[in-house]
């Protein structure tokens, strides 16, 4: 969680303290004025202070759940749009991205057979592998009930991603004790193509259903 409402409610209530020692200073050639009780003076900033940090802390989570995804942590699909919309306003600094769709294979049947509860742990699961695989700099988001978009930034190899992707996805099926996998489409140099964020999502959504088609066809 960002701490920029605390650090500004801080900033104001630092501000506003100064200003007033100012005040007195130049009203009276003094901090502290005849008569007032230095004890309750201090209690009392302690006390301003305490509240802007309580205020500041609230607008965070605010902040935070309005990004995030509540049951994962990661980005949601809020976040992403705005998070594009700034990217298309400085598309000629813009750093160049790829981008890569998952969808967990079979997770109707994964929640039919055991359970609601379950499903949901294995989504937390999957982000919990994307988070532990990707670099800090790439972008996770839940994209839709058991699908993620991944923003892998730089120059990062997305097909090599997807295969570790995979490869720890089998680790995680083993400590589930049932099989679990996922199809990922990779969209390369999707950054290049000039294209609203729709777009992308639906050229990655092609290539993620034509692996998984081969998923399929290759399992028969």
């Amino acid at each position: 969680m960002k701490y920029r409402g605390r650090a500004l409610a801080l900033l104001i209530c630092i501000c506003g303290y100064i200003g007033w020692t100012l005040h007195t200073y130049l009203e009276y050639g003094a901090i502290w004025t005849s008569g007032t009780n230095e004890l309750i003076h201090i209690f009392g900033n302690l006390a301003e202070f305490v509240l802007a940090w309580w205020i500041g802390l609230q607008f965070d989570k605010v902040q935070y759940l309005s990004e995030r995804d509540a049951l994962t942590g990661v980005y949601n699909r809020r976040y992403l749009y705005n998070w594009f919309e700034r990217l298309q306003t400085c598309r000629g600094r813009q750093e160049p991205f790829s981008l890569l769709l998952l969808d967990i294979d079979r997770f109707k049947l994964i929640n039919d057979t055991h359970g609601h509860r379950t499903g949901d742990l294995v989504i937390a699961k999957v982000a919990h592998i994307l988070k532990q695989t990707l670099r800090k700099t790439d972008m996770i988001v839940r994209w839709g009930g058991d699908e993620f978009l991944i923003i892998a930034k730089g120059e990062a190899c997305p097909t090599q991603l997807r295969e570790l992707i995979q490869q720890n996805l089998q680790g995680l099926s083993a400590q589930l004790d049932f099989p679990l996998s996922a199809s990922i489409g990779v969209l390369p140099d999707a950054s290049a193509r000039q294209q609203d964020l729709d777009a992308l999502v639906h050229a990655a959504d092609c290539c993620m259903y034509e692996q998984k088609q081969l998923t399929r066809t290759s399992m028969q």
